[in-house]
């Protein structure tokens, strides 16, 4: 049997290259999840601070931010949060377009002691941009609210952030 001898040259710089696109393409990608991420988030903040509430609406929220490597972050935090992005009481039409009544989330109209139930309600606090204070009567200086529609501000951020992702993309790996 006769021995055949190739020479490979160039193997160790090939395994270079490699190793620089598969960083060059690692980069790439999580630019186009901040970058999608940063879309939305302007759409979450103007929506929350802006809503329909009765209420305090302590809702901020916070610039998209690693949480560790793989993980990006847009938080909503106070209180108020789902009460914002999913709407209170029975009163308005809106629906949220995504069912969340799964385990330990309790749906519209079932919040603050199924008071949200009733087309009306009362309650002691805050009247936000929403609510009317009784003027007169045993109930005086008590709140009035039909709820609040829901804000959908999240919902509407990742809404937005997925009609730009393409372009993104392009963008990035242009």
């Amino acid at each position: 049997m006769d021995l055949i001898s190739i020479k490979v040259s160039g193997i160790d710089e090939a395994i270079k290259e490699i190793q620089q696109y598969k960083k060059d393409l690692t980069a790439k990608a999580k630019r186009v999840v901040e970058r999608i991420a940063e879309a939305g988030f302007p759409v979450a903040q103007a929506k929350f601070a802006t809503a329909v509430y009765a209420g305090d609406n302590d809702v901020f929220v916070v610039a998209p931010r690693w949480i560790d490597a793989e993980h990006l972050v847009i938080e909503a935090m106070g209180q108020a949060v789902a009460f914002i992005e999913f709407g209170t009481g029975v009163h308005y039409a809106e629906q949220y377009p995504i069912e969340y009544t799964g385990e330990g989330l309790v749906g519209r109209g079932r919040f603050g002691h199924t008071l949200g139930k009733f087309d009306t309600w009362r309650y002691k606090g805050n009247p936000g941009n929403e609510g009317e204070i009784i003027q007169e009567g045993k109930h005086k200086g008590e709140v009035l609210t039909h709820g609040n529609p829901p804000a959908r501000a999240l919902y509407d951020a990742g809404l937005k952030a997925e009609e730009q992702i393409e372009a993104i993309v392009k963008e990035v790996f242009g």
